[in-house]
């Protein structure tokens, strides 16, 4: 069973070729690839991951002409991948490497693995200032729109391939609120999802991407699904965590 791993990445040259290794190191029994997204990195991240590709034959890189969007580069890096599971993650290092055999090795249990900040064991070692505008989303895509996923908005989930129309629809936001919008979109059709315990860390080297606007895309986000939920006939089904 192969496993697929897409990176986005903007301006992580600082973090990209340790991360790149331990991946290597932490599957180093299993048969995966990892493809990189870069949008055009000024700081030559794509030039860090094009070097290790010619080390590592199952790297690989897709350079994107200037700064898309988080989801945009989800869209475009699930259409280029073929593995049995598909994962994504973040480049910095906020998402433990180790926790990529958990993982896999949880797939079978479910449609959609989250790794998530928020159950029992999960933890949190970002600002507060990071944190409540997670809790407070997480908490109105449960009570607003029955989310049975506790960490909606986390950048860290595994997919079983047969997913993979939902994760590449050109529907789904371009920024971060890719990751509730697919995953609401999962949920409603049926499939079923499951949370394992994560330590999530503060980004190890260079600057974080989201901001204020993030913020307020991911308001409009929930407000297009409430719409689609109790007015335009979505929301039909859920899925179990």
């Amino acid at each position: 069973m192969k496993t697929s791993i897409v990176i986005p990445t903007y301006n992580e040259s600082e973090n990209i070729e340790e991360l790149l290794k331990r991946i290597q190191e932490v599957l180093s029994d299993r048969n995966f690839e990892i493809l990189v997204v870069d949008d055009n990195s000024p700081d030559d991240t794509a030039g860090i991951v094009e070097e290790m590709s010619e080390e590592f034959e199952n790297i690989r890189l897709m350079v994107r002409e200037g700064k898309k969007g988080l989801g945009s580069a989800y869209k475009e890096g699930f259409t280029e991948v073929d593995g049995d599971i598909l994962i994504h993650m973040d480049a910095d290092f906020s998402h433990p490497v180790e926790h990529l055999v958990d993982m896999i090795d949880n797939i079978g249990d479910a449609d959609v693995v989250v790794g998530s900040r928020d159950v029992e064991g999960g933890k949190r070692k970002d600002g507060i200032h990071r944190q409540i505008p997670a809790l407070i989303g997480s908490f109105l895509y449960r009570k607003v729109l029955g989310s049975p996923v506790n960490d909606i908005t986390s950048g860290f989930k595994a997919y079983k391939s047969e997913l993979k129309p939902f994760l590449t629809s050109e529907d789904l936001p371009s920024g971060y609120s890719y990751q509730p919008s697919s995953l609401m979109k999962i949920v409603w059709s049926g499939y079923e999802v499951k949370e394992i315990p994560i330590d999530f860390r503060p980004r190890k080297a260079g600057e974080p991407k989201f901001s204020f606007l993030d913020i307020l895309d991911n308001v409009k986000v929930l407000i297009k699904l409430v719409w689609e939920r109790y007015f335009g006939g979505g929301g039909n089904k859920t899925g179990s965590s």
